[in-house]
């Protein structure tokens, strides 16, 4: 393995290991800014969602012109967007229902996670 190729590796393990960092804010204010990240992308994707076509991209611009103009929501475009959430939250539930009877039958699957050591330890 060339020296270019392991600074690449070293690379990506100390990004994918940089998530211990989260264990050092606390859980309200991680809550916090999920929810907030939340809220904004739901009102970014709200009018389109709905079928809705009209000028504004500041919050309070959106969700006003929104109850203004909900009497103008296109159904087909509403049904497909709903749809389309719908069967994301199955494949989840689905996703999550499969990893979880996996690991119970075979009792060897595990996410890696950043306590792996071994990985740390070929970066050095």
């Amino acid at each position: 393995m060339n020296t270019t190729s392991n600074h690449y590796h070293c690379t990506i393990n100390l990004f994918y290991f940089a998530g211990f960092l989260i264990d050092f804010i606390s859980g309200p204010v991680s809550v916090g800014f999920t929810s907030a990240a939340a809220i904004i992308i739901a009102t970014t994707q709200i009018k389109d969602v709905l079928g809705l076509s009209f000028p504004g991209s500041k919050f309070l611009d959106v969700w006003e012109q929104l109850f203004e103009h909900i009497s103008e929501t296109r159904l087909w475009d509403t049904l497909l967007g709903f749809i389309c959430m719908a069967v994301l939250l199955l494949l989840r539930v689905t996703t999550q229902y499969y990893l979880m009877k996996r690991k119970k039958d075979h009792d060897c699957f595990t996410w890696p996670s950043y306590h792996d050591v071994n990985l740390i330890e070929q970066c050095r």
